[in-house]
């Protein structure tokens, strides 16, 4: 962005939604350095964040003054008169969001018991807290500095990166209102279905060790029937299909890139026999294994 010139964005619809927390952004802004530029006293019905990239201020609140360097941070609450100028030989800019925050009806999933209490504990902070005078702790103005670039650049994605970007600057500020302090929730565990989906895929990393479908089952507490269904779900394919395929790929990489003999990879993968090897090989690729390697060893030395 063009740090010389003032920027406002006031006429996007962006909602943030952190569990039913609603966070409806109003504005935001950044303000070039310019001698002695600022607002009188004045107030909002929602939130402005306040982070200072550079120059010197006086901030004005509750009859109090408070000295504006680079790397400070307030928030000025809802009702809250504030009054800031910039410094006449070394104006600030300011970077600031302006937001209000709302409640929603919205229900949490059964599996998921922590998140009431962070979105709990985000929300209470921010309604408890009318006014804040600090540091930026968490480098909140390098993410202002990508808003503005995702804004004139339009990237695929822009409009959810600055809403994430945005996320960030807000739970930073919470953070700075609370002194960092230690959360008591803690991440929500996986479900069974979630966990089950890692081990399976763990398992299929053996394919050079006599591994069956019954040992895998067993693993994670299913019938072979069930384990089926969940092949199926997962890969779509059966045990059979996927471990060979399994061992196909680590084979086909081998033939590529060793001198190995097919006898000893058909081994090394896990095939009985060198026959059985050839002949899985052929039904999934229309190709013998020493075909393939003469292949693509010819195909490597073209390019």
């Amino acid at each position: 962005m063009d740090k010389k010139q003032c920027c406002y964005y006031d006429n996007v619809d962006i909602k943030i939604s952190l569990g039913n927390i609603i966070i409806n952004i109003l504005l935001i802004s950044y303000e070039a350095p310019r001698p002695t530029w600022g607002y009188k006293n004045h107030f909002h019905s929602g939130y402005e964040l306040h982070f200072i990239p550079s120059g010197n201020g006086i901030l004005k609140v509750f009859n109090n003054q408070y000295k504006i360097e680079p790397g400070t941070f307030y928030l000025t609450g809802p009702n809250v008169y504030h009054e800031q100028i910039a410094d006449d030989k070394n104006p600030m800019s300011e970077f600031c969001i302006n937001f209000e925050i709302k409640l929603s009806k919205s229900y949490y999933k059964k599996n998921e018991p922590e998140i009431p209490n962070e979105i709990n504990t985000i929300f209470e902070t921010l309604k408890n807290t009318s006014f804040w005078f600090g540091i930026d702790e968490f480098s909140s103005i390098s993410l202002f500095e990508n808003i503005f670039f995702e804004f004139e650049n339009n990237l695929i994605g822009y409009y959810t990166y600055i809403k994430s970007l945005l996320t960030q600057i807000i739970i930073n500020a919470v953070r700075c209102f609370s002194s960092n302090k230690k959360s008591s929730y803690h991440i929500p565990q996986k479900i069974l279905n979630d966990a089950r989906r890692r081990v399976v895929d763990d398992f299929f990393r053996n394919f050079d060790k006599n591994i069956s479908a019954k040992e895998l089952a067993e693993m994670i507490g299913v019938t072979q029937r069930q384990l089926s269904r969940i092949m199926q779900s997962y890969y779509s394919m059966t045990f059979k299909e996927k471990l060979n395929l399994t061992r196909l790929e680590e084979a086909k990489n081998l033939l590529i890139s060793t001198n190995m003999p097919i006898k000893d990879i058909a081994d090394k993968t896990g095939f009985n026999s060198l026959s059985y090897f050839v002949r899985v090989f052929n039904r999934y690729y229309n190709i013998s294994p020493k075909e393939f390697r003469i292949k693509s060893k010819a195909e490597k030395e073209k390019t």
